[in-house]
């Protein structure tokens, strides 16, 4: 069996951005069924309560939400969505102060590194180009489905 490797900073960072023209699109576009709803509000003021995700995405999770209603009774609720830059600089910021109390004897490489585990680094975020989700599973009542952690339990 092949197991897919996550992605360091390291491996992420020579990658070269694209200049994707693809427009960000309200992440129930193509599924009004697909529950969405912030559990943090710092995009309100930029996208209102809409989650918003590049158009291909929101395609891609239409479909598989389709075929968790046929064959499990289950549904996606997705919690996040793009982020501006400022947003996503903000939770790396917090999350790299955090563990530079935790780990002081880091060199500003190895935080970034370290930081980056738990949140993207904004020069490399899947979120900031709308191509990045936070996503869980509900039964189609509504119950959250038990994960095993809550979404961004770090």
């Amino acid at each position: 069996m092949r197991t897919a490797k996550i992605l360091t900073y390291d491996d992420i960072l020579p990658i070269q951005e694209g200049d994707s023209r693809e427009p960000l699109v309200d992440v129930r576009t193509y599924d009004n069924s697909i529950m969405a709803q912030y559990e943090k509000f710092d995009m309100v003021p930029y996208a209102g309560f809409d989650i918003l995700v590049r158009d291909t995405v929101a395609r891609k999770l239409a479909a598989v939400n389709a075929r968790l209603k046929a064959n499990y009774t289950m549904t996606l609720k997705i919690v996040y969505g793009y982020r501006t830059t400022d947003v996503q600089k903000n939770y790396f910021e917090t999350m790299q102060a955090k563990l530079r109390v935790e780990n002081p004897s880091f060199s500003p490489d190895e935080l970034r590194r370290l930081t980056h585990n738990f949140v993207a680094a904004p020069e490399i975020a899947g979120h900031i180009t709308g191509g990045a989700i936070d996503v869980t599973l509900a039964t189609l009542d509504g119950t959250l489905c038990d994960m095993g952690t809550g979404i961004a339990d770090y």
